[in-house]
């Protein structure tokens, strides 16, 4: 018998553009790659009516959640386009560190990482 292991397949099912990392790292461990993003990742251009009267209502919201990295920086423009200055009275919350560092490199100051939350979005 020969000492080669078999050939190890990956599905990488993270959104296109986060899986491309992912898998060119994969692959040069010597594993083969199927990416099969699991979703898509859909930036809305413009808010409805009723979606930006929700962020210009934020200062009366005693806490804000974002549930990844990339609710964090697209939902981010959102509300920087309504406030120059992000509102004082919410608590910023991170569902995981690699949502809490996204918010962190915006200048949000994260109260919250999820670290130690036993279920997280992952």
């Amino acid at each position: 018998m020969g000492s080669e292991r078999p050939e190890l397949t990956i599905m990488v099912t993270r959104p296109r553009e986060q899986g491309l990392v992912l898998s060119q790292l994969l692959r040069e461990q010597g594993f083969r790659v199927i990416q099969q993003p699991l979703i898509e990742i859909e930036v809305l251009e413009e808010l409805a009516p009723e979606q930006r009267r929700l962020l210009f209502d934020l200062e009366r919201y005693d806490d804000v959640i974002f549930v990844s990295s990339n609710a964090a920086r697209h939902g981010l423009d959102h509300i920087e386009a309504v406030w120059p200055q992000l509102p004082v009275h919410p608590r910023w919350h991170a569902i995981g560190p690699a949502t809490a560092r996204a918010l962190a490199k915006r200048g949000v100051d994260v109260v919250d990482s999820g670290a130690g939350v036993a279920l997280n979005s992952e």
